[in-house]
């Protein structure tokens, strides 16, 4: 059985979105009417709020229920919860889940932008989303939403470290694409996290 769901603000960039839901998804572009997106200050992900005459531009996707279930936990780590909302998917009025922030009125922030967004914070906000899809198997979304500072201080450490020259090794070079990822646990989340990797090289 599939729903329909509205993926707005940073879930609209296909790399967040295929981690969040373990593949890519498609959709259809839609618009939620009377409401605006906000960027609350020090935070990268868009919050709906109400917000008469305008509207928030996205896309509304099918999602299976194993799909859904990622996305209401993801979501929920962030501090969204979903409700049934009215979108205009080519001029139709279509009942759909979109996950919205706790909060009735228009904050003192600054409208959110997708362009900013990706210059600013998408590869960070990437790099915690894989970090918090692991943790949905051993982690209720409490448990992740109680560490979620810790999650994000991460995410910004191994962005910045990729940024950084690595330092000269003896050839032969092994590339970062010789190196398959065969499977992927968190066995120890807290302040620090523990992180096991299966891997495949060549020898």
């Amino acid at each position: 059985m599939s729903q329909p769901a509205f993926l707005f603000g940073p879930l609209c960039d296909p790399e967040l979105s295929a981690i969040v839901f373990g593949r890519p998804v498609a959709g259809s572009p839609s618009r939620l009417k009377d409401h605006v997106l906000h960027h609350p200050s020090g935070e990268g992900f868009a919050s709906i709020v109400p917000f008469a005459g305008a509207w928030v531009d996205g896309e509304v996707v099918e999602l299976e229920d194993r799909l859904m279930d990622r996305l209401r936990y993801y979501c929920g780590v962030l501090g969204c919860t979903f409700r049934k909302m009215a979108l205009m998917p080519n001029d139709e009025t279509v009942a759909a889940e979109v996950a919205c922030a706790e909060q009735a009125e228009l904050p003192s922030s600054t409208e959110w932008s997708f362009d900013d967004w990706q210059a600013q914070t998408a590869k960070v906000a990437r790099e915690a989303a894989a970090e918090i899809m692991r943790l949905m198997e051993t982690h209720s979304i409490a448990q992740a939403t109680a560490i979620l500072t810790q999650i994000k201080m991460r995410a910004a450490s191994r962005v910045r470290a990729r940024t950084r020259p690595t330092p000269d090794v003896m050839d032969p070079r092994m590339k970062l694409s010789d190196v398959e990822i065969i499977a992927t646990r968190q066995p120890y989340t807290d302040y620090f996290a523990v992180r096991e990797d299966d891997l495949r090289f060549p020898t």
